[in-house]
C-alpha cells in the first residue's frame, strides 16, 4: 500500500496543533481517501482525534471521542475503515 505522509501547522498558529494527514488508497470504489490523526485544541487535554476526508473535500468520517494514547486513535480508525501501512 502507497501511504503519503505530509506535516503541516495548523492554519490558526496554535501550539501544539500539528496534524499528520496520512492519504492512502481505500480498497472499496477506489477511492483515495485522507485520514488526518491530529491532537485537539482543548487547553487541558490534547486528546487524539481522527477524521477522513474524500476526495471531494467532504468529512465523511470522524472519531466522536478524544483519545489520550496516538495509537488507541490510531486502533479506533482502523475500526471504521483506516488501512495501515505494513511498513
Amino acid at each position: 500500500m502507497d501511504a503519503h505522509i505530509l506535516y503541516h501547522k495548523h492554519p490558526a498558529g496554535r501550539v501544539s496543533s500539528y496534524i499528520q494527514i496520512l492519504e492512502t488508497r481505500m480498497t472499496d470504489k477506489g477511492h483515495a481517501d485522507k485520514w488526518e490523526f491530529y491532537q485537539d485544541h482543548n487547553v487541558k487535554h490534547h486528546k487524539w482525534r481522527w477524521r477522513r476526508t474524500a476526495p471531494n473535500g467532504r468529512i465523511v468520517g470522524a472519531s466522536t471521542q478524544g483519545y489520550v494514547d496516538r495509537d488507541e486513535c490510531i486502533e479506533n480508525a482502523v475500526r471504521n475503515g483506516y488501512v495501515k501501512d505494513a511498513g
